[in-house]
């Protein structure tokens, strides 16, 4: 699967996941398939940072870690594309959100 192709999968359907609960019928999909343990070093802010984003979510940090690499694979894509990234603040202010340079 392309990044392109990942990232749709993902990110564009508009669902979200949340917890056990809220799993996807394609995660449950993606569940059934054949899975490969990956062991991650961190520092410790990145750790804390996973701890925040899982509590934040109700998130396991493997959801946290799956949803993060859709996320990541949509930027990519969206970049190559030529396209860029918006932030919308409270008052509709537009700014530029530069991601990669």
């Amino acid at each position: 699967m392309s990044i392109t192709e990942y990232a749709a999968s993902g990110i564009q359907d508009g669902t979200k996941s949340r917890g056990r609960s809220g799993i996807r019928e394609q995660d449950r999909a993606s569940a059934r398939q054949k899975k490969e343990r990956v062991h991650v070093t961190m520092g410790v802010r990145s750790r804390e940072l996973l701890d925040d984003l899982a509590e934040i979510t109700e998130c396991s940090y493997a959801d946290v870690f799956r949803n993060s690499l859709r996320l990541y694979a949509a930027v990519i894509a969206e970049t190559e594309k030529g396209n860029e990234f918006i932030v919308k603040d409270q008052n509709g202010n537009l700014t530029a959100y530069k991601i990669f340079i």
